[in-house]
């Protein structure tokens, strides 16, 4: 057995920027081969934490010892030096390269000193993807992989920089529980060769399973430190909040689905076939699947992002066919993105985010009121407790929690027939889930009908009022959501021995 030594001893870190402290005098430590949770809700200073031991900005003070040895991480290559690596919640992969050019990028092997050696390229990084349980060949371009299994490959760059430390920010937000079960044995077998992890997710029942010990901060400041065995996951949300939260899931509607708003026949299109679904008036329905499964290529269908091959799709009985995403929003199909970035525009205020899909309202003879879009704005950050400044705020400073909010609002002033959540909830803390379920059921409330891709089962069977579940490409069953189990819709989900689309992502 490997003796664990103190790997790594920050102490009293602080960050300021401009008049605002978002660290306070944070002591934080990790063993070889261990796995250290952290925790706390969007804003508490997690990310601001990890950025300072991954070398993306400074503390503005403290200091950091790694193996006994005070460190200056001023940049991410000091920190990848002193062996600290980090996986992104957001794939940071360059996606016209290949998988091979990623987890060596910069290190490239090359003949003579000139020329990329491919052959050696390949091979070295085959044999670390095999390591990590990716079956694709190096050779794959990163543009053909989910967001799930970027992140595999994030892993994989980082254990060719031989790393003694990894962050993990929020690694299994797209993962489903076979492709989470993948990851965790992938981590313990790392940490038996003394590899230590840093593991910051919202998955409260995932801490339990894979940390030895946790942390939770709190707006800025460390609340506690204590072992997995100290601990249970009521504690753990308490000292998150500040307060008692009760039930992560709000209590099961009572309203009857109304008429069919969106119907689907035999659809196909890249990645699904002959799928055929109904969509109701004020009702919820969850779409469950293992990843690869063809969940987000047919939102993206039904969305005009991507094109239908073949199959009718009528909403409220009229053929319609979305040639983009503007059309299907002209129609009265809304889709908010797997990946929020799509969805949010970064660097426009949130009050332009929330107004973006009904300009037309604040807008006369060609000229925005800006007053009255404002006004709007500011209704629905008071409605939906969207935390920011101001509604001039950019949206991209907001946390994820609030970026979502900011979706919703968008949506919930347009009013639109059909809404497509593509994993909502997706990084977010365990307050803000509450948040969204209820703004959630506030839309089918108002008549929308709603169609909701997920990887966490426990939220498709808590939210939805029918559960369909997708196998390689094709709807493989349907359960109604208070009558049926976990269990049962995995069952649904795995693949039998049919040929599969080969499809990439959810």
């Amino acid at each position: 057995m490997l003796q664990h030594t103190k790997l790594l001893s920050a102490r009293q870190i602080t960050k300021i920027f401009g008049v605002t402290t978002v660290l306070r005098n944070i002591d934080f430590d990790i063993d070889s081969g261990e796995v250290h949770a952290l925790i706390g809700e969007n804003g508490a200073g997690k990310s601001t934490l990890m950025n300072i031991l991954s070398g993306n900005f400074p503390p503005t003070s403290g200091t950091i010892w790694i193996d006994g040895k005070e460190r200056d991480l001023r940049n991410p290559s000091k920190a990848i030096d002193a062996g600290i690596a980090m996986m992104h919640q957001e794939p940071k992969v360059a996606p016209p390269l290949s998988i091979a050019e990623n987890v060596l990028m910069g290190r490239l092997p090359r003949k003579g000193g000139f020329v990329v050696d491919y052959g050696s390229l390949h091979e070295k990084v085959n044999t670390i993807l095999r390591d990590v349980g990716v079956s694709f060949d190096a050779s794959t371009p990163i543009e053909k992989l989910s967001i799930a299994q970027r992140q595999l490959v994030q892993l994989a760059r980082a254990i060719s920089q031989n790393a003694k430390l990894i962050v993990l920010d929020e690694p299994t937000a797209s993962l489903t529980p076979v492709e989470t079960d993948n990851l965790f044995s992938i981590i313990r077998r790392l940490k038996e060769r003394n590899v230590a992890f840093i593991y910051i997710s919202h998955h409260l029942d995932e801490i339990f399973q894979i940390a030895d010990r946790v942390t939770v901060l709190r707006d800025g400041s460390l609340v506690t430190t204590n072992t997995i065995a100290e601990t249970t996951k009521a504690d753990l949300i308490r000292l998150m909040v500040g307060r008692e939260l009760g039930s992560h899931f709000p209590s099961r509607r009572n309203g009857k689905a109304g008429d069919v708003v969106l119907e689907a026949a035999n659809l196909s299109g890249p990645g699904f076939k002959d799928v055929s679904l109904t969509l109701r008036r004020g009702e919820i329905v969850g779409l469950a699947g293992l990843v690869g499964a063809g969940r987000t290529e047919l939102a993206r269908s039904l969305c005009g992002a991507s094109i239908i091959t073949s199959g009718d799709l009528a909403l409220e009985g009229r053929q319609v066919r979305p040639s983009s995403p503007a059309d299907a929003v002209a129609s009265g199909i809304a889709y908010l993105a797997e990946d929020r970035h799509d969805s949010v525009l970064r660097s426009m205020s949130v009050a332009h985010n929330i107004t973006l899909a009904g300009r037309r309202k604040f807008s006369k003879v060609g000229v925005l009121r800006t007053t009255a879009e404002r006004a709007a704005a500011s209704e629905f950050v008071k409605q939906l407790k969207i935390v920011a400044t101001s509604v001039e705020q950019p949206a991209g400073q907001l946390s994820g929690g609030n970026q979502q909010k900011c979706v919703i609002a968008r949506w919930l002033l347009q009013q639109p027939k059909v809404i497509i959540f593509d994993e909502p909830t997706r990084g977010i803390d365990v307050g803000a889930k509450r948040d969204i379920y209820g703004l959630i059921h506030r839309l089918a409330d108002e008549g929308c009908a709603i169609l909701m891709i997920s990887s966490e089962l426990p939220e498709v069977i808590n939210i939805s009022d029918r559960v369909m579940v997708m196998c390689e490409g094709r709807i493989s069953g349907e359960v109604v959501a208070s009558e049926t189990t976990e269990a049962a819709v995995i069952a649904l989900a795995v693949p039998s021995s049919r040929g599969s689309l080969n499809n990439d992502k959810h």
